[in-house]
C-alpha cells in the first residue's frame, strides 16, 4: 500500500543516516523495519551493506590472539596507567552500586502518588493547573514536575508512569491546536481519528512522530517522554560523564531521534593540522546549513499562529465577538485577540473563516443527531408496524425541534 511504502522509505532514510554515523544496530533495525513495511530492492541491498559493515567493524581473531600473547612480565607488573584505570573502574562501580540501592524520599513518593491520582485525560489536573493557565504556567509546571519525577532522579515505584503522564499532558497543552480541541471537546485529541479545530487541521506537535497504524491504514501519534524532556531542557537532560573526558548527550532533530557524542580530549592531545578529514567535516555541515536556511524562510514568510477561541465563555475566554458573515458568536482572550488584529490585519478574514468552519462542523453533527432522534420518535409512534398508529403522537414526533438544522438553514447551508 502507499502508506506502507511511505513509511518504509522513512525507515530506509533513518537506516542510511545511522549507517553513516556508524550506529550499525540502529541501522539494521530500521532496515528490517523498512522491509517489513514494504519490500524494496534498495532496502535489501542496504541491509546487506549494514551487515557487512558491522562484521568488518567487529574485532578480528588475530587481534584477540595478539592480546593473549602479551609478555607475562607486562601482566605481572601493573603500570601506573593500568592502576589508574582500575581505580576509576572501582570508583564507577561504587557509584553504580550506590545508585541502585538508593531509597525514595517521602516527598518523591508523594509526588508520584499525586500524579497517579489524576485521570490520564485530566491534562490540567495532572500538571496541577487551572484551565485558564497561560503558556508560561504550563512550561513552569512541567519543568518542576519533570525534574521531580524523572526516573533517573526519583526511584519511587510508579515514577516512570507518572513521568510519562506529565509528558503526555505537556505535549497536549503546549500545542495550541490540540489544547483548543481539548478545551472545546474535553477529550484527548490524539485519540480521535478525525481532527480539526480552530482555523485549520490538527497540527503536529514538534515532539511527535507519525507511524503506520495497524495494517497500514492509520497513523498514531507517539511521544517519547525522554525525548521531550531532553528537548525541553536544552538537549542535555541530566547529563553524565565517563572516565577519560568523554561526555555524552542526546538531542532531537528533524530526522528523528539521533544520538550525538561529544568527546573532550585530555590536554596535550590535539588533532593533526591539515588533516584530510577537515574538508569532509565542512561538507557534512552543508545539510545543516540548508535546514537552517529553510527554517529561517519559514519563520519570515509563514502565516502567524491564529488566536485561540471558544464557543462557550470561561475565565480565559471572556471577550465576546462575532464573525461578520454569519454572526457566529465566539469568545477570545481579549489582549491576545486585539494584538492579533492589530499586527496581522490581513489574516483576520482567514481567522473568521476558520471559526465559521468549526462552528458549521459542530452544527452538522448536532443536526444529524436531532434528525435521528426525530425519525426514531416517528417510527415509535407508528408502533414499529404493529397495532394502530397514533396520528397525534406521529404529528408530535414530526414536530420535534431541530435547532441545529434550523441554524444551518438560516446560514443557507442546509435545505
Amino acid at each position: 500500500m502507499v502508506v506502507n511504502r511511505d513509511e518504509a522509505l522513512k525507515c530506509l532514510g533513518i537506516a542510511r543516516s545511522a549507517l553513516a554515523e556508524g550506529n550499525y544496530a540502529r541501522a539494521e533495525r530500521f532496515a528490517r523495519k523498512s522491509l517489513a513495511l514494504h519490500e524494496m530492492p534498495d532496502a535489501t541491498a542496504l541491509l546487506a551493506e549494514i551487515q557487512a559493515a558491522a562484521a568488518s567493524a567487529a574485532p578480528s581473531p588475530n587481534d584477540a590472539e595478539g592480546m593473549r600473547q602479551r609478555k607475562p612480565a607486562a601482566a605481572s607488573e601493573p603500570s601506573p596507567t593500568s592502576s589508574a584505570s582500575a581505580s576509576r573502574s572501582a570508583s564507577a562501580a561504587d557509584v553504580n552500586n550506590g545508585s541502585s540501592e538508593r531509597q525514595a524520599t517521602p516527598e518523591q513518593i508523594a509526588a508520584v502518588k499525586k500524579v497517579q491520582a489524576r485521570r490520564a485525560a485530566d491534562f490540567y489536573g495532572v500538571l496541577g493547573l487551572d484551565k485558564d493557565a497561560s503558556d508560561a504556567d504550563i512550561k513552569k509546571a512541567y519543568r518542576k514536575l519533570a525534574l521531580a519525577l524523572h526516573p533517573d532522579k526519583n526511584p519511587a515505584p510508579g515514577a516512570d508512569e507518572a513521568f510519562k503522564k506529565i509528558s503526555k499532558a505537556f505535549s497536549i497543552l503546549s500545542d495550541a491546536d490540540k489544547r483548543r480541541q481539548f478545551d472545546q471537546l474535553g477529550t484527548d485529541p490524539d485519540s480521535r481519528s478525525g481532527g480539526g479545530g480552530g482555523g485549520g487541521g490538527p497540527g503536529m506537535h514538534p515532539f511527535f512522530t507519525q507511524r503506520g497504524g495497524r495494517g497500514g491504514h492509520a497513523f498514531e501519534a507517539e511521544i517519547d517522554p525522554e525525548e521531550l524532556f531532553r528537548a525541553f531542557f536544552g538537549g542535555s537532560g541530566f547529563g553524565f560523564a565517563q572516565p577519560g573526558g568523554q561526555q555524552h548527550f542526546f538531542y532531537s532533530d528533524l530526522g528523528g531521534r539521533r544520538r550525538a557524542q561529544q568527546q573532550q580530549q585530555s590536554r596535550g592531545r590535539g588533532s593533526p593540522q591539515g588533516s584530510p578529514a577537515t574538508g569532509l567535516s565542512l561538507l557534512q555541515f552543508a545539510p545543516i546549513l540548508m535546514i537552517i536556511l529553510f527554517t529561517l524562510v519559514n519563520v519570515f514568510f509563514a502565516p502567524p499562529d491564529m488566536p485561540d477561541y471558544s464557543f462557550t465563555p470561561s475565565r480565559h475566554f471572556s471577550h465576546l465577538h462575532a464573525t461578520p458573515r454569519h454572526k457566529v458568536d465566539f469568545y477570545v482572550h481579549g489582549p491576545t485577540y486585539d494584538a492579533f488584529r492589530q499586527h496581522h490585519t490581513k489574516y483576520v478574514p482567514q481567522f473568521y473563516e476558520g471559526v465559521e468552519a468549526t462552528y458549521v462542523n459542530r452544527l452538522g453533527n448536532s443536526c444529524t443527531r436531532e434528525r435521528q432522534a426525530r425519525d426514531t420518535a416517528v417510527r415509535r409512534a407508528y408502533g414499529w408496524g404493529f397495532g394502530q398508529p397514533d396520528k397525534q403522537q406521529i404529528q408530535r414526533a414530526r414536530n420535534l425541534p431541530t435547532p441545529s438544522c434550523d441554524r444551518l438553514r438560516e446560514m443557507g447551508l442546509y435545505k
